[in-house]
């Protein structure tokens, strides 16, 4: 999600996968009150393309954190895709 609009007294919740992508609604209620009220909205469409970093920028990057955490939480950052 790059863009996330709420508004008050709305249980919509508005987002947008792409800057200049079209603005999807998502319904926040609880599951119990969507069960009985079946007028909800349909999810939005999941992304298929897969963003990451350059290698040069991951590289810098985990040259930075090896001195800061543990190499358990490492993993984290080295499983990061790369463009």
């Amino acid at each position: 999600m790059v863009k996330v609009t709420v508004e008050r007294g709305s249980f919509d919740l508005q987002h947008k996968t792409d800057f200049s992508g079209p603005s999807y609604k998502i319904n926040i209620l609880a599951a119990k009150y969507m069960k009985n009220h079946p007028h909800s909205q349909p999810l939005a469409p999941g992304k298929s393309n897969v963003t990451g970093f350059s290698k040069e920028k991951k590289d810098r990057l985990l040259s930075n954190l090896a001195g800061i955490i543990p190499e358990s939480r490492l993993k984290f950052w080295k499983q990061l895709p790369e463009l």
